[in-house]
């Protein structure tokens, strides 16, 4: 009885998953203030914003930042980048709103003097390049539609303070604010209509792919969903009551929010499932921007940056239990559509990479790239942004390599 006892003992022992490994990898930002806004206009080329006129610029997905800070009486919320050459930038001062534009690639932002909003603006669209939409407290929103050259104020309808902004095409658009607020426009703002968002919390963000389907994140850890243009909201469970503060979608079913205390959360199922995701950090996160369904780029408090390449993928370990050998299992289920499974015994600590590729040996994304301990992993790879066919997915480490095929059935 005694010897049976021990041997479950030890099963359990074994068996249990021990540890999850973030696939949010942090970057050097070379500043301490507050990171308050970030956007990618592709997968190598971004902006980050903070306050004291932080702004940050990478060319190569974030490997190396560097500054184009201005005058540090500015705090900046929001950028958005229309293309690797023009961008903008709102914000700040303790007297007036801020509007910077990108004057060159790489060579620094501009003040428009022309904006003297007494408020503070907090997020901004560009939409393309001769019209933006800015919003701001008590109400605020004015928009250009010649590139910045003049801006006029639009009728809101509302004091509370508006915090996200989202547009479909130029007429069509969508802000979020204080208590619940969401104004709708399909005429470029001509008209702003109110929709019933059925929570009083703080909204933060919001996040629309196309005119009928977004989201919107708030207080509370609220999130909120409409599949009709914002005529009915629906509220889902994000599995957290930190506040959610930014949001970004990239296609119908892929999308990631952050929030207070560190909080990454990310569906692949159109939010029928918000799963938290290990960040690595306690940080306030503020800014949210995918180019696609795996790569993304976060940034908060205290100049932190936090980087995907995998959509933020947790690699798990399921099994304490060391491997005899290196071992690459064939991914279940196959087909697949999108999302497979991957798992693969590690004998003893390596540097991991699991690669995917396509049927011309082209790669695709890096799945796990790091450093493990030995023992049992699985991996999920969503294939969402690519079409049906034939994948190779390869494990290396220093000492071992191996390649399968699977096939993707959409």
């Amino acid at each position: 009885m005694k010897k049976t006892i021990l041997l479950i003992q030890v099963a359990v022992l074994f068996l249990t998953i021990t540890d999850v490994y973030s696939q949010w990898i942090p970057q050097t930002s070379g500043t301490t203030w507050n990171l308050r806004g970030v956007s990618f206009i592709n997968a190598n080329t971004g902006t980050v914003v903070g306050v004291s006129g932080t702004i940050r610029r990478t060319t190569n997905g974030g490997t190396n930042w560097f500054s184009q800070s201005v005058d540090s009486a500015i705090h900046l919320n929001d950028v958005d980048l229309f293309d690797v050459n023009t961008g903008m930038a709102v914000g700040w001062t303790t007297d007036s709103a801020v509007i910077l534009y990108m004057i060159i690639q790489n060579e620094g932002w501009e003040r428009d003097t022309e904006v003297q909003e007494p408020c503070q603006t907090r997020s901004l669209v560009y939409i393309n390049v001769y019209t933006a939409t800015v919003v701001g407290d008590s109400g605020t929103i004015i928009k250009t539609t010649n590139g910045g050259t003049n801006w006029f104020s639009q009728t809101s309808g509302t004091t509370n303070d508006l915090r996200g902004v989202s547009f479909t095409d130029v007429n069509t658009g969508t802000v979020v604010g204080q208590n619940g607020t969401i104004i709708k426009t399909t005429n470029g703002g001509t008209n702003w209509i109110p929709q019933t968002s059925e929570t009083t919390n703080d909204l933060n963000g919001v996040s629309f792919f196309e005119a009928n389907t977004g989201f919107a994140v708030g207080d509370s850890g609220t999130i909120i969903r409409t599949t009709n243009s914002g005529t009915n909201w629906i509220p889902q469970y994000s599995g957290t009551t930190n506040i959610l503060v930014g949001v970004s979608f990239t296609d119908a079913n892929n999308g990631t929010a952050v929030g207070t205390n560190g909080t990454i959360i990310r569906t692949t199922n159109s939010g029928t499932n918000w799963v938290l995701q290990p960040s690595g950090t306690t940080n306030d996160l503020f800014g949210v921007s995918f180019t696609n369904a795996n790569t993304g780029t976060v940034v908060g408090a205290e100049g932190i940056i936090l980087r995907t390449i995998n959509g933020g993928v947790k690699v798990i370990n399921i099994s304490t239990i060391v491997p005899s050998k290196y071992l690459l299992e064939q991914n279940f289920p196959n087909p697949f559509n999108p999302i497979t499974n991957i798992r693969f015994d590690i004998p003893k600590s390596n540097h991991v990479k699991i690669i995917i590729y396509n049927a011309l040996g082209k790669e695709l994304t890096t799945l796990v790239n790091e450093k493990l301990g030995a023992g049992s992993y699985e991996v999920d790879w969503n294939g969402s942004d690519y079409p049906s066919g034939v994948y190779f997915y390869k494990l290396t480490t220093n000492e071992f390599s191996d390649v399968k095929k699977m096939i993707m059935i959409k």
